[in-house]
């Protein structure tokens, strides 16, 4: 814990609490159990040519809770002493067989009417359309960024939902600030996974992204932050949407203005402060 609160300190960046650990040692706990599981589903479905769904692996794994129902929980003694109110059976982690929670969403962070931390579903139906080992492994990377992004809002969430299906309202709710931190913590994994020890770079993360994610929402969100948050006032785009979005929207005043160059560009330094702070997190959290 030393290390870590000194870590936090000496970057001033976001203040050092013990559910900022908890959180992060939850979802390590989920992701090695994802992790043992795609071993398994990877031999035999690409080695062995076996027909299997992964969450059929993900049981042989992980035998905490209703597992023919494929709900479990975090059995961690060291966070059950700590953390009773996220490490105990009623709260499950339910692996889906959806490919997505909604629209291209992965999973989900569910909480009650008091805002307790009730569970998380992972849609892992995804894994399951892999046709080779390497689309699969691309696959599961998401989905553990995901678990990152979920374990964030456990303690810290917004109760702000989108008025409607407008972009600019997706924008509104993609700027409130623990949106924010939890897209942060799915980006500082990816950089954690492709550059593990490394100290974070902006620009070595955005190229990586783009040769890797470029089709998926990490890859968008990232275009996303460097191209719109960081400089709205000059952005270029092909994309009519996106363009009358920045000109009519962010950059023109106009009666009801719900985005500002300002708060894009206030979002943008947040974004990556809260990802640098989050790979120093994982790079001692993770030896």
């Amino acid at each position: 814990m030393g290390i870590l609160k000194d870590i936090a300190k000496g970057l001033g960046l976001i203040k050092y609490t013990k559910e900022e650990e908890a959180t992060i040692l939850y979802a390590k706990f989920i992701a090695n159990k994802f992790r043992a599981a795609a071993e398994i589903f990877t031999k035999k479905k690409f080695g062995e040519k076996e027909k299997i769904i992964f969450r059929d692996c993900l049981k042989i794994i992980w035998k905490e809770g209703n597992i023919k129902a494929y709900k479990f929980w975090v059995n961690n003694p060291v966070l059950a002493k700590k953390f009773p109110d996220i490490c105990n059976p009623e709260k499950r982690i339910e692996a889906g067989m959806s490919v997505a929670y909604g629209g291209d969403e992965l999973g989900e962070c569910n909480h009650n009417a008091k805002g307790e931390y009730t569970g998380m579903y992972i849609a892992t139906g995804l894994l399951d359309q892999a046709e080779t080992q390497e689309q699969f492994e691309q696959i599961l990377k998401k989905i553990i960024a995901t678990i990152y992004h979920e374990c964030d809002h456990i303690y810290i969430f917004t109760t702000v939902t989108p008025e409607s299906e407008e972009l600019e309202d997706w924008f509104v709710y993609a700027l409130e600030d623990s949106e924010l931190r939890a897209k942060s913590k799915e980006l500082a994994y990816i950089y954690f996974t492709a550059f593990p020890g490394e100290k974070f770079d902006y620009e070595k993360l955005k190229q990586y992204l783009e040769k890797t994610h470029s089709k998926d929402s990490l890859g968008m969100w990232m275009s996303i932050l460097d191209k719109i948050l960081q400089d709205p006032q000059n952005f270029k785009s092909q994309n009519k949407k996106y363009m009358g979005l920045v000109q009519n929207k962010i950059l023109k005043d106009h009666p009801g203005r719900k985005i500002t160059p300002e708060m894009c560009q206030e979002a943008f330094k947040k974004t990556i402060q809260y990802t640098n702070s989050f790979v120093e997190f994982l790079n001692q959290t993770h030896k």
